[in-house]
């Protein structure tokens, strides 16, 4: 629906110009949810909360306990930045809802500024409908499971599928995390998605049947995080940078060997051409000419 350009100004802050690319996301009276862009939007230098989930869950060893708590602080994270929006509710109930504005109140989008201050970014979706509790932990796992298709193997007995894992975690929260639930928050995000994407989106997708967790035969495959693969092309990066000085050097190495053996080279060949002329100066003097007949008959009494 959008596309962002990325300004950096000279004091070195970086401004956000937001422009809409597709007109169907500005019509509010044939979607559940629509966009509102804002003229400029400063960017957010920062961690996002998220980051704490997922390093949690790519790691092997993780419990649905260590996940709960883990999503409590991010609810009460939450519950402070709309409080600042003068909207006081607790989050700490999944059937509490919050105005639609806040659909995209999720942890990827909570940023914890260098200053320390969290910060929330993309708030240009509304959703036309009030957004519960519950429905925010699932859509913070839906972002999760579409960077994270397998987590990290885990200590804790549960069903080990997207469905399952969402209602093990939203038991743990003492949200009630029946299959019924899930089933619901997943048609729920499934209309939001087949808007945002422009074509359908099944809540299969959140079923049953996709596992997430890794087996114990599966626990020494390598994990990356999106913040992971971020760092392994840095170092890549910086690898392919030194190797490429690395044979700077070398080719102005051999530059300058090419250089010595030219000079070499020429040096050879004004000599070869020094001795040439003097052998030619030797064949044309008189003194050679008159000795022709003796190194002639030396020649020949040689071959008798």
């Amino acid at each position: 629906c959008k596309e962002l350009l990325f300004d950096r100004e000279a004091s070195g802050k970086i401004q956000i110009f937001p422009r809409l690319i597709n007109e169907l996301c500005d019509n509010p009276s044939a979607h559940l949810l629509t966009i509102e862009l804002p003229q400029k939007i400063e960017y957010v230098c920062g961690t996002p909360l998220s980051e704490e989930l997922t390093s949690l869950l790519k790691t092997d060893g993780w419990s649905i306990e260590d996940v709960a708590r883990s999503v409590r602080r991010y609810l009460q994270a939450a519950e402070d930045l709309i409080r600042k929006d003068g909207v006081g509710v607790s989050l700490l109930s999944g059937e509490v809802t919050v105005p639609g504005r806040y659909v995209d109140l999720i942890p990827q989008n909570i940023i914890q500024a260098e200053s320390g201050e969290l910060r929330l970014i993309d708030r240009e979706w509304m959703y036309h409908g009030p957004v519960s509790v519950s429905w925010l932990v699932f859509r913070a796992f839906s972002s999760i499971f579409a960077t994270m298709p397998t987590f990290g193997a885990s200590r804790s007995a549960f069903v080990d599928s997207r469905q399952g894992f969402i209602a093990a975690v939203l038991n743990a929260l003492d949200f009630g995390g029946t299959d019924e639930k899930v089933r619901e928050l997943a048609g729920k995000e499934a209309d939001v998605q087949s808007l945002v994407a422009g074509s359908e989106v099944s809540p299969d997708w959140w079923g049953p049947h996709v596992k997430v967790s890794r087996s114990l035969e599966e626990m020494q495959l390598p994990m990356y995080s999106f913040d992971d693969m971020v760092r392994l092309y840095e170092r890549t990066v910086v690898s392919l940078k030194r190797a490429e000085d690395g044979a700077k050097v070398a080719e102005q190495e051999l530059l300058v060997t090419r250089d010595q053996m030219q000079r070499e080279e020429a040096y050879l060949k004004a000599q070869l051409a020094h001795v040439h002329e003097e052998v030619r100066k030797i064949e044309h003097s008189l003194s050679w000419r008159i000795t022709k007949p003796l190194r002639a008959m030396k020649a020949l009494l040689l071959r008798r």
